[in-house]
């Protein structure tokens, strides 16, 4: 796993926390130097409001409700000498519906377990990690896979070419083979009756504004990936349709902090609008045969 219809409620969240930073009425928001926690065990909390939930290029629900999507990660640093550090990580990710058709509890959808260790030897990050993606409401069955993915810090390069705003592109590439997969649902997750490879790669160009001041910075981003695999991850029916590339997909995503005490963390709200083109065919049957979708998403961050 990468750790990588409410568009009003977007735009209102963030021009409020935007106008609590122009008119000084809140305190600002700690630098990360500012953090209390100096120990050696660290977390990042949060839930997202989303409305709609692709995986890999699948919508997984097809009812038109609204996704709240909580999750949490312990990072340990482990080793820290210069520009190596090794740090376990371990976490889960959960999607809860509104609406749902299966066994109970109706609205828990997926629970996400990921667990690994990121090798740093800056500015590359290695992650090596196993992935499970269990239903509680017993739409699919689990799904275990193990990961090689990896991604590139660029900033400091930009930065010693000469590029304002702190700009930076930050390219990734990830493989992911699935180890264990029961299911038997067509349309839901990879090809049910055998074990697949599932391959993405991306960029996430980056910039940071400061309209109010080096305290109230805002950050925009532009994550976009594809999605692709050599074997057969993209026939969901099992039908044979064996489609090398599953989507392709970018989002506008802005962030600016949160005026909270610096002995709570870092906190942040961000949101986001999103497009996605399906390639493979069995995707766009899933996704009640429409190729380009957009969502929106909303949610707030925490690190401590």
């Amino acid at each position: 796993m990468n750790r990588f219809s409410h568009g009003c409620g977007l735009i209102v969240l963030a021009c409020a926390s935007i106008a609590m930073a122009a008119d000084g009425s809140a305190s600002p928001p700690a630098n990360p130097s500012d953090n209390p926690n100096n120990g050696a065990i660290h977390f990042d909390f949060g839930v997202d409001l989303q409305t709609a939930y692709f995986f890999r290029g699948v919508r997984q629900q097809t009812a038109n409700s609204p996704i709240i999507d909580p999750f949490v990660t312990l990072n340990f640093d482990l080793i820290e000498q210069g520009d190596f550090s090794l740090k376990p990580y371990i976490g889960t990710r959960n999607f809860f519906v509104e609406r749902s058709t299966a066994n109970p509890p109706l609205s828990f959808y997926e629970s996400d377990i990921y667990m690994g260790l990121d090798f740093t030897f800056k500015p590359v990050t290695v992650q090596v990690g196993y992935n499970a993606y269990p239903s509680p409401n017993g739409s699919f069955s689990t799904v275990h896979e193990v990961e090689l993915s990896g991604w590139l810090d660029d900033g400091s390069m930009w930065k010693n070419m000469g590029m304002p705003l702190n700009f930076s592109l930050n390219p990734h590439a990830g493989v992911y083979r699935e180890i264990r997969d029961n299911n038997f649902t067509p349309f839901v997750r990879s090809d049910p009756h055998r074990l697949d490879t599932y391959v993405e790669a991306g960029l996430t160009p980056t910039i940071k504004i400061e309209p109010f001041g080096d305290k109230w910075p805002i950050t925009l981003s532009a994550p976009t990936a594809i999605g692709f695999s050599p074997d057969h991850y993209y026939d969901l029916a099992g039908l044979g349709h064996s489609d090398w590339l599953g989507y392709v997909s970018t989002s506008g995503k802005a962030s600016v902090p949160l005026p909270m005490p610096p002995r709570y963390g870092m906190w942040e709200l961000h949101a986001s609008v999103n497009w996605m083109h399906d390639y493979a065919r069995d995707a766009r049957t899933a996704n009640n045969g429409r190729d380009n979708l957009i969502w929106f998403a909303t949610g707030v961050g925490i690190r401590y």
